[in-house]
């Protein structure tokens, strides 16, 4: 339908939500929800942890949902200047077309395309190319590689992908709930 900017990578489809409070309403219910804003705030954060991915209208590659979606590795694509967003009655236009809180899109990080309906979705794995280049340098490399993690979530999945270790971790973005099982681990 239309491209932007791949403001951090992978894929994500869910139904639209316009608001943090819905994306964790409905992801709640178990929903896969994107979360559409024109812009995002720290105040949204809950929301964007809830959210399968991003879609913005303003912003670009450091805007907040850019940088924030980058460190949760959530997708997000930003930036979206042909979005008609009317906010008030959750619904928006895109190409062409008017889109309501619930109805379904697709999104892909890494291009910043933008596509009507459900496009399934793999989990992102280290292989072809790249997982050859990163098998030379973890022959050769001397270096540990450590991650930023701000959840047990992050954590693990950090570790999935690679990482030896944790370099940063953000307590400030830990839920009450989070926070708990991270000082239950130590």
């Amino acid at each position: 339908m239309a491209k932007a900017l791949g403001a951090s990578p992978g894929a994500a489809c869910g139904k639209i939500v316009f608001t943090a409070d819905d994306a964790v309403e409905w992801a709640a219910r178990g929903e896969k929800v994107i979360l559409v804003r024109l812009e995002t705030s720290p105040e949204d954060i809950t929301g964007m942890k809830s959210a399968q991915g991003i879609l913005t209208v303003r912003g670009g590659m450091t805007s907040h949902a850019a940088v924030v979606a980058r460190g949760m590795g959530t997708c997000c694509v930003s930036g979206c200047g042909d979005i008609t967003m009317d906010e008030a009655n959750k619904k928006f236009t895109l190409g062409g077309k008017e889109f309501h809180e619930g109805d379904a899109i697709s999104l892909d990080g890494s291009t910043g395309a933008i596509y009507d309906g459900i496009i399934p979705t793999v989990d992102a794995t280290i292989a072809g190319e790249f997982g050859r280049i990163m098998g030379w340098a973890d022959k050769y490399r001397t270096m540990k590689v450590r991650t930023n993690a701000d959840t047990p979530a992050d954590a693990k999945k950090a570790r999935e992908l690679g990482a030896e270790g944790i370099g940063l971790c953000r307590t400030e973005h830990m839920s009450s709930k989070a926070t708990e099982s991270t000082h239950s681990v130590r």
